[in-house]
């Protein structure tokens, strides 16, 4: 293989890897929805272009976008930014005509499979790789990477020039030519294994993440019969009877069985989130007391915030979960009595520092380090700490995915994360999380709340499951609500309307087979424009959330929950009601 098909080897192998991941960017049913130019909203647009270019700039690609074909014209129907964007400074929108598409883009509509090709156009000089894909609808489009090669020529050229010097020197016993052409195999070798681990990762992710969303929503359903009904039999048998034991570990039993899931969607990217704006400082003062049992009285925890450390954008409950899982992972690394240390402060990095320090990425951060003075990681397992189910505990001690699931939240909040550690001596694990401005809000600590009661006040329940119906009728109804229920939206529309009363509050299920609880809430709200709506799913499958974060004013409970969860959210949103009318 001569130099040239050899760099351009290596550069599609990079385009592979861009052009796989452009689909897991987009929502699945992107291309189902898009077929005209208002099928797609301008705000829909705008992130599409901040997510694909986002990714695009992260492994230095100039372009990254999908294309469909109507009627032998091929339109831009996504992009990181557009060749328009560099001329005019305009952003794509859907639908734009890709006047200047080269015939090797009409032959990768006609390909079964992926096709690479080089091509030129009024921009420059570009490789690019199209790969056909299909909607889960089966509609037909490519997702194209596209990487700028003018310099190919040109670097070929000084490397000629290169090994003619090389030769010269050789010549004059000053420097052996071998050593040019070494150097040039080291950096494609490190280069290909770089591009093969980001690969092997995004199998990974995909792979995680279609097992996690495929038995997410039926497990949770499951899951939310045996812990609802748990505890509902729990409040009939009085604590120390055998029975109320046995009950007990059904109910904890459960829980573990479900965390099991949740992390699999945190690590896969598919947690369903609501990020809010939070001081990371006042957020770690009032878990401290948690943490400190969690860890237990031999080990002391230390706390060190910084000075005006800026806010970050996350879901408050993936600070729980962050926090939570490093801390057990120290505890259960150190033997006996030791220390663990929390520190946060603001940090920046640059390009220059990026390059030379793999993994990061250049911004504005604030960090939260962990640290402990524990048996440390063995070098050897240290490039497998991140990958689920892989652990270095005794069997019993854990599931392995405690790293798997921070390192999945940190990198869905667009973050990063480092972990340094020598045997015997302890480990530190740094996460970056992006600087955010804007007012921060005040998490409720839900610990200290009491089983909030209705006010009188009447739900309509929409769940096609039956046992969970029922299930949820029993714990409203214990509540004091007044109910409505049924397992059809139709006919949920149907009694809404010929019901005579008020219903302050829909309370649906997201995934159902009739119409998803998305387009039940729109159709009754157009009738009842003052009526809340709490939406409710094991795995929403991006119906109500866009790659897992919802939008702003939408509610939303996971499955599953207990009556204290579902009872303390009810109560929130009925009475935030109240206090804006």
């Amino acid at each position: 293989m001569d130099m040239k098909k050899e760099i351009l080897f290596d550069i599609d192998k990079r385009l592979f890897v861009g052009a796989t991941s452009i689909k897991t960017l987009l929502l699945k049913d992107f291309h189902d929805r898009a077929i005209s130019s208002d099928a797609i909203s301008p705000e829909e647009d705008d992130e599409n272009i901040k997510a694909l270019s986002t990714f695009a700039n992260k492994i230095e690609f100039k372009f990254l976008y999908t294309l469909t074909n109507n009627n032998n014209k091929i339109y831009i129907t996504s992009s990181s930014a557009t060749k328009e964007e560099l001329a005019a400074l305009e952003q794509v929108r859907y639908f734009t005509l890709f006047d200047e598409a080269a015939p090797d883009f009409y032959k990768a509509f006609d390909s079964k499979t992926l096709i690479s090709f080089t091509h030129k156009d009024r921009w420059g000089t570009f490789r690019a790789l199209a790969l056909p894909e299909k909607s889960p609808g089966g509609k037909k489009y490519l997702s194209v990477a596209e990487y700028d090669i003018s310099y190919v020529n040109r670097a070929l050229n000084a490397k000629l020039l290169e090994t003619f010097i090389g030769a010269f020197l050789l010549i004059l016993g000053a420097v052996p030519l071998f050593y040019v052409f070494l150097k040039r195999e080291l950096r494609i070798s490190e280069e290909q294994k770089k591009m093969e681990k980001q690969f092997r990762q995004a199998q990974k992710m995909e792979s995680v993440g279609r097992l996690a969303g495929g038995v997410a929503h039926d497990y949770n359903n499951i899951s939310s019969i045996i812990m609802g009904h748990s505890e509902l039999a729990m409040e009939k048998v009085a604590k120390g009877e055998p029975l109320h034991d046995h009950l007990v570990e059904i109910l904890n039993a459960s829980k573990k069985s479900t965390d099991i899931t949740r992390q699999l969607l945190a690590f896969a990217r598919k947690q369903t989130i609501s990020p809010k704006v939070l001081d990371i400082n006042d957020i770690l003062d009032s878990m401290l007391k948690m943490l400190r049992r969690l860890i237990g009285e031999d080990i002391e925890l230390s706390w060190f915030p910084g000075a005006e450390v800026q806010p970050i954008k996350i879901d408050p409950s993936q600070i729980d979960q962050i926090l939570a899982n490093l801390c057990v992972n120290s505890r259960d690394a150190i033997e006996n009595v030791g220390k663990i240390m929390i520190e946060t402060k603001n940090i920046s990095f640059d390009k220059k520092y990026c390059a030379d320090n793999e993994g990061f990425i250049p911004g504005e951060y604030v960090m939260i380090a962990i640290s402990d003075d524990g048996i440390g990681i063995p070098p050897d397992k240290m490039n497998n700490i991140f990958e689920p189910f892989f652990t270095t505990k005794a069997a019993g001690k854990g599931t392995g995915l405690g790293l798997a699931t921070v390192y999945g939240i940190v990198k869905q909040n667009k973050g990063f994360i480092n972990v340094y550690s020598e045997p015997d001596k302890g480990t530190t694990v740094r996460v970056y999380l992006p600087q955010h401005s804007g007012e921060t809000v005040k998490t409720t600590d839900k610990n200290t709340k009491k089983i909030p009661r209705s006010h009188s006040e009447t739900i309509l329940i929409v769940e096609d499951d039956i046992s969970i119906l029922k299930l949820e009728e029993k714990i409203l109804t214990s509540l004091g609500y007044n109910i409505l229920s049924t397992v059809s939206p139709s006919d949920a529309i149907r009694m809404a309307t010929e019901y005579t009363g008020k219903i302050h509050l829909l309370l649906t299920d997201v995934v159902m087979p009739e119409m998803n609880g998305q387009e039940l809430a729109e159709k009754l709200n157009q009738v009842f424009p003052d009526l809340k709506v709490l939406f409710m799913s094991g795995y929403t499958a991006n119906i109500i959330a866009h790659r897992g974060v919802l939008d702003d004013g939408v509610n939303f409970i996971s499955k599953p929950f207990s009556k204290k969860d579902i009872a303390v959210k009810i109560r929130e949103l009925l009475d935030l009601t109240k206090k804006m009318s």
